[in-house]
């Protein structure tokens, strides 16, 4: 009985080796990019939710035959809004890729490339 449960081990510990955590490749045909959100000067509507906003950005960019897909809307700490006008940064940056054929009309809406 002892033998078996040694067996069992170690063929546990062979299996948890054995598998590798492999996170998906890039699709090099998306870049990742990065807008600095306004208070409220954005050509989309905020929503009450980040969700319901990056689905209003996404929702403008195909209006405009823009390949985007909005990932996250992040407070950056490093980042203080110095004024509260409507072209004023709120603080906030919106992340998201863009398929690299449309990264010029997007860089025109102030996108930014993600390093």
């Amino acid at each position: 009985m002892k033998t078996y449960a040694i067996i069992a081990v170690l063929l546990l510990l062979l299996c948890a080796f054995q598998c590798e955590s492999t996170s998906p490749e890039p699709n090099p045909d998306y870049i990742d990019v990065m807008y600095g959100e306004t208070q409220c000067a954005d050509p989309w509507q905020r929503g009450t939710t980040d969700e319901q906003t990056l689905n209003n950005i996404e929702a403008f960019m195909r209006e405009k035959n823009i390949r985007f897909d909005g990932t996250s809307i992040v407070q950056n700490r490093d980042i203080e809004a110095v004024c509260l006008a409507c072209n004023c940064i709120s603080g906030r940056v919106i992340y998201g890729t863009v398929h690299k054929d449309d990264l010029a009309k997007i860089k025109e809406l102030k996108f930014s490339e993600r390093n």
